[in-house]
């Protein structure tokens, strides 16, 4: 996620879209709106994922609801939409705004990988009883932006209409062009790859066929050598038989004609040899399994050479319609209520049928077409439909990025608790947060010597916890923690309340960094005070510890902080990065702080490649201890001065 706004909702009468970085830090004084963005951020993700039809009337059943009380992920203490809605506020409609990125890596249908980045900016306006405490509101409105392709879907339940509006060329066509370019250049590459491919394959097929006729010869030249020995050798037997035991030279005849014999089976041997080295079933199945090699190649040449020519007529029919079409084209069409309930789909599955009513084709009577305006009505809606189907192919890319960005929405919540120093954490204890903690890292399987057990001492020894840790677990209903300090074993709740604080977070994150490892999604994890009972310089090494997670597991941040040391500490590590300039820094930087001052918007500190902010903090915030320091220095002189 990227960007997060509202209208209406709780301290915020309006609050524009902003920013979140990689660690996006909240700060400011209290009751200024700090939880009201974490809370609205959660909700907002948490009903676009698990959006689904309400119930009520046959009218209400037809719109989606948007869940204010505990929903399967989060328990943000809202409860209702009149809780949810702000006091300031000139109309009963609360309005989340969010956008999403995510880089894609998919398959195609010939089973290759192709990347692309979705980004897609989603509006829900929720409306409800505000005289009556309803844990759901209705969703009258959801609007879906596909920022990259330049197209909007308007899904106005009120007024039973959609609104699929295409961005005008001059403010699409150019990153378009862009895409289909870098697609056409990667698939060429490709081309060009498997061709080089194919031609090595030809020349090794020729090659075995060469040795194929190779061996043939020599087969035949083999038998026939095989032959001329078994004459020759018959040919010696007889001559020894014919020899007298008595002749003169017998002896040395027979040792002649042996030696001779004893070379002929020694040739044929080797002969014998050769032709099982050179076995022409091994040459037949490289051969087999060459060709099969070079048929494949030649299809998947022909499915690239299929989506290349594809993707050039797109091409043409982009750089046509640029020079036809230059202003937006909005097109309404009656709404198609999704009475599927599917949940993660909802929007997606709303889309899709926009797609799938653009095909079909609606069949007019006689007597309607005798009707002018009817009919002038008729083409227009056809017309429509048909514009829209001629880009059904953009449409879904469009609605299967959207279904992955939303399957892929995840946030964890770490909320404000204080920690417990009891020697037994019994889960039935709803009030304890750390017995739940340890139940759930219990319930993750987490087994020594893994990554999240590895990255929880690693992390306790930089904290001061100590060195090791086990749980003990009674039928997991009950748990004991024991920490290991210099080869002794003691309970947690013999350490100081700083050291029980930590070892909330860290068991939490390594649960987290557990659930997701083997995922390409990656959560939003929200944190409120993470502070609490921390030393000082502990407080300095959290954002250290964020910025580790966030680097080395990808796991984005929104905190909710009063510490001034973690602040302090981010500017250091920003001005330690070494960035080039502020592009740079704006492109790679993975802190961003904002500020809520009592009164007005919040707004973004601006870090500068030194570290440095660019915008001061409030007044009696983070100067509140140099005033304190400046006072008594006035008092000190003050007093000398008597």
């Amino acid at each position: 996620m990227n960007q997060i706004g509202f209208k209406n909702f709780r301290r915020f009468k309006e609050l524009q879209p902003k920013d979140l970085g990689d660690i996006t830090i909240l700060v400011g004084a209290n009751n200024a709106g700090k939880s009201t963005l974490v809370k609205g951020l959660l909700l907002i993700l948490d009903n676009i994922k698990a959006l689904k039809i309400g119930g009520g009337d046959f009218l209400q059943d037809l719109k989606p609801e948007f869940r204010f009380d505990a929903n399967e992920y989060h328990d943000l203490g809202i409860g209702t939409f009149k809780r949810a809605l702000c006091n300031k506020r000139t109309e009963a409609e609360i309005g989340f705004c969010v956008r999403l990125q995510r880089d894609l890596d998919l398959m195609d249908d010939s089973g290759n990988r192709m990347k692309r980045k979705a980004d897609f900016t989603i509006t829900l306006y929720v409306t409800g009883n505000e005289d009556a405490d309803e844990t759901t509101g209705t969703i009258s409105r959801i609007r879906v932006w596909d920022n990259t392709r330049g197209v909007n879907f308007d899904f106005n339940y009120d007024a039973g209409e959609t609104v699929v509006e295409f961005a005008s060329q001059k403010a699409t066509t150019s990153e378009m062009k862009k895409n289909l370019e870098e697609r056409i250049a990667m698939i060429q590459t490709e081309l060009d790859n498997l061709y080089h491919e194919s031609k090595m394959l030809k020349e090794k097929i020729s090659d075995c066929q060469r040795k194929l006729r190779d061996y043939a010869e020599m087969e035949a030249s083999v038998h026939q050598q095989m032959a001329n020995l078994s004459m020759e050798n018959a040919r010696l037997a007889e001559r020894m038989s014919r020899i007298k035991s008595n002749a003169p030279d017998a002896l040395i005849e027979m040792q002649r004609l042996t030696k001779q014999m004893e070379e002929l089976r020694h040739e044929q041997i080797e002969i014998q040899d050769r032709m099982a080295h050179e076995d022409s079933r091994h040459i037949k199945e490289d051969l087999s399994r060459l060709n099969s090699l070079s048929n494949s190649m030649l299809m998947k040449i022909a499915e690239r050479n299929a989506e290349l020519d594809k993707l050039r007529k797109s091409q043409e029919m982009i750089t046509r319609e640029s020079s036809s079409r230059n202003q937006a084209t909005k097109i309404t069409q009656d709404i198609n209520m999704v009475l599927d309930n599917s949940g993660v789909n909802y929007i997606v599955n709303q889309i899709e049928s926009i797609i799938s009513v653009s095909g079909m084709t609606e069949v007019l009577s006689d007597e309607a077409k005798a009707n002018p305006a009817v009919y002038e009505k008729w083409q227009d809606k056809e017309a429509d439909k048909a514009f829209i189907h001629e880009r059904s192919g953009i449409l879904r890319d469009l609605a299967e990025d959207l279904s992955f960005v939303i399957s892929g929405i995840s946030a964890e919540y770490i909320y404000a608790h204080s920690a417990s120093q009891n020697i037994f954490y019994n889960t039935d204890n709803k009030n304890d947060y750390l017995a739940k903690s340890i139940h759930r890292f219990c319930r993750s399987k987490i087994v020594e010597g893994s990554t999240a057990h590895t990255f929880i001492k690693t992390w306790m020894k930089k904290f001061d916890i100590g060195d090791d840790f086990k749980i003990e677990s009674f039928g997991g209903e009950a748990y004991r923690l024991y920490i290991s300090d210099g080869g002794k074993w003691m309970d947690l709740a013999d350490k100081g309340m700083g050291s029980n604080q930590m070892m909330i977070l860290l068991i939490n994150l390594a649960s987290i960094i557990r659930k997701y490892e083997h995922t390409h999604a990656k959560p939003f994890i929200v944190i409120e005070e993470p502070e609490q009972n921390l030393h000082p310089d502990l407080q300095r090494m959290l954002t250290e510890l964020f910025a580790y997670v966030n680097s080395n597991f990808k796991f984005k941040f929104v905190i909710e902080t009063h510490s001034e040391y973690m602040i302090r500490r981010s500017q250091v590590l920003v001005a330690e990065g070494g960035y080039k300039n502020e592009k740079d820094l704006e492109e790679n930087c993975p802190f961003k702080v904002y500020y809520f001052p009592k009164e007005g918007d919040p707004y973004d500190m601006e870090y500068s490649i030194t570290g440095r902010f660019g915008k001061p903090f409030g007044k009696n915030f983070y100067d509140a201890s140099a005033q304190d320091a400046i006072a008594l220095n006035k008092l000190e002189m003050a007093s000398r001065n008597k």
